[in-house]
Order: structure tokens, then C-alpha cells, then sequence
């Protein structure tokens, strides 16, 4: 199994499958952090769905803290 590190770094090349891995690996966290803010399905699919395209514009800039893309992901959907 690839790192979040591998994956951005697959991404960047623009493997969609890496993104879509990155996605599969963090969407249920996003979904259940948005839906903690929102208490509504529909405006947390809307937050999970734009925080995933800031991530996919800007993985060039993506910078971890420690090996995981969750925490800088949980900040963009705040």
C-alpha cells in the first residue's frame, strides 16, 4: 500500500487512480468531519467535494505534517 506521501507524488504526475486512492483512503473522514459541521448530507458532500478539488489543485503546494494528507484535508474543509 502507497503513502499519502506516494500518492500525492503519483497525483502530481496526474495518475487520477492516486487521487482517486487519496480520495477512497480520507473521503469517509471528510464526509463525517463536513457532516459534524453542517449536520446535513447534502452540504457535506458539497464541502468533502470541494475540499478534494482544492486538494487536486493545489498538490504541488500540499505540504505534510507527519506521513498523512487527513489533517491538512480537515483544515481545508474547515
Amino acid at each position: 500500500m502507497d503513502t499519502d506521501i506516494e500518492l500525492i507524488k503519483r497525483s502530481l504526475r496526474r495518475d487520477q487512480s492516486a487521487f482517486a486512492e487519496l480520495f477512497d483512503r480520507h473521503g469517509r473522514a471528510v464526509f463525517r468531519y463536513a457532516y459534524g459541521l453542517t449536520h446535513d448530507i447534502g452540504d457535506a458532500d458539497d464541502l468533502v467535494q470541494e475540499t478534494f478539488i482544492t486538494a487536486w489543485r493545489k498538490l504541488a503546494e500540499i505540504r505534510l505534517v507527519g506521513d498523512s494528507l487527513l489533517p491538512w484535508l480537515i483544515v481545508t474543509c474547515r
